[in-house]
């Protein structure tokens, strides 16, 4: 059932998919490499619709270089939930890891991701992205314009609660909708619907594929047929995630990278693969990090690794045999009376064998040793 508010409402908590997530942007941290060329890599060690944007933005926009970006770009991944026809964003590697294993069913990848910049990234001219929750809509919505995440504080805070300030950061563009150099844009799309709902994407095609099914385009630039919500920056980058965060050691696990820039080639740590799926095993219980590095056209991504918890394989609990204990429905009978034997098991058996009396019951055409019955009626002459 649709409802990743779950995720939200544990922000603060240290559940165990966030602590591997922690422990993974560790590992990126600490075996980050800037890769050359046909160069070796490093190894690895370890509701509401708010209004179209107001007010204008300075006519010359900044230029950004990637290699500006410390400690690297996050990729923002795109989902689809056929059954609601919502589309979801994240850049937030415990929510990409969670849709990833079938937390939350229903929800599939279009294969749509732009790149962005970390939360708090230290690059003087990107602006921070707000993002908002609506439980009652079951949707999110992202503004890169401070105003507009201002006026949804105010003007919205009973249908749309704040989850952060600053969940990745991008560029604006200017009053006319062009993005800095290095960045390309970014088209918001609106439903248009009681179930409001908005779509993110860096695809001119798709975003008036979307407006021709009556999605409406918001953003800057006078009299653009697709205004421009925001700017991300143009460079590769790789979100990690894994079939299953905590296998039993001995079993085996896909890591799947995906990946900005429409790489060429992938150089795994940790695992054996040239393409953008990987998969392995470990006999040895404990955590431990893979990475992979990509490398398109436009450069070679920084490393990006994610932690998996190996845990000692379980043994089957071998089956128990019942153990019974048998009552009578009179125990001092009178001779030539009937009575009845009924049997309580602590597991429910298969099958019954009776010893000690012959008696028809209510099959009477089993032998009684055979009778698949918890009773047996009795008599005596």
């Amino acid at each position: 059932m649709y409802d990743l508010s779950v995720i939200e409402a544990n922000n603060n908590k240290k559940t165990n998919l966030q602590n591997l997530t922690e422990r993974s942007m560790l590992a990126t941290n600490q075996i980050r490499r800037r890769v050359l060329f046909g160069i070796q890599v490093a190894m690895f060690t370890s509701g509401m619709h708010a209004n179209a944007f107001a007010g204008s933005i300075g006519a010359t926009a900044n230029p950004f270089d990637p290699s500006d970006a410390e400690p690297g770009l996050s990729v923002a991944v795109e989902y689809y939930h056929p059954g609601l026809d919502h589309y979801f964003l994240t850049a937030d590697p415990t929510e990409i890891q969670a849709l990833a294993n079938g937390r939350f069913q229903g929800w599939v990848t279009t294969g749509q991701k732009f790149a962005v910049l970390p939360p708090d990234s230290m690059v003087g001219t990107s602006t921070p992205v707000c993002r908002f929750y609506s439980q009652r809509l079951g949707s999110h919505f992202y503004s890169a314009q401070p105003n507009e995440c201002d006026e949804v504080k105010v003007r919205f805070s009973d249908s749309w609660t704040l989850e952060s300030d600053d969940v990745y950061r991008a560029f604006l563009p200017d009053a006319w909708g062009a993005c800095p150099l290095g960045t390309q844009a970014v088209y918001r799309l609106w439903n248009n619907r009681a179930d409001s709902n908005h779509r993110y994407t860096t695809d001119p095609s798709i975003a008036m594929m979307m407006k021709s099914k009556g999605y409406v385009a918001e953003g800057l630039g006078l009299g653009l047929s697709l205004p421009v919500a925001l700017c991300a920056p143009v460079g590769i980058a790789c979100a990690l995630a894994v079939s299953d965060p905590t296998p039993a050691a001995g079993s085996q696990v896909t890591l799947t990278a995906t990946c900005t820039g429409q790489p060429s080639s992938y150089v795994w740590s940790g695992c054996d693969s040239k393409t953008d799926t990987c998969s392995t095993t470990s006999v040895d219980v404990g955590i431990k990090a893979y990475g992979v590095v990509a490398r398109a056209p436009i450069g070679v991504s920084d490393a990006t690794a994610i932690a998996v918890d190996w845990r000692p394989l379980v043994a089957d609990t071998p089956a128990q045999p019942p153990s019974c204990t048998v009552s009578a429905s009179n125990t001092t009978p009178a001779v030539g009376t009937p009575v009845t034997l009924s049997v309580l098991c602590t597991v429910l058996p298969t099958s019954y064998t009776w010893t000690g009396w012959v008696e028809a019951t209510s099959r009477p055409t089993m032998p009684p040793c055979e009778r698949p019955t918890s009773a047996m009626r009795l008599g005596s002459t």
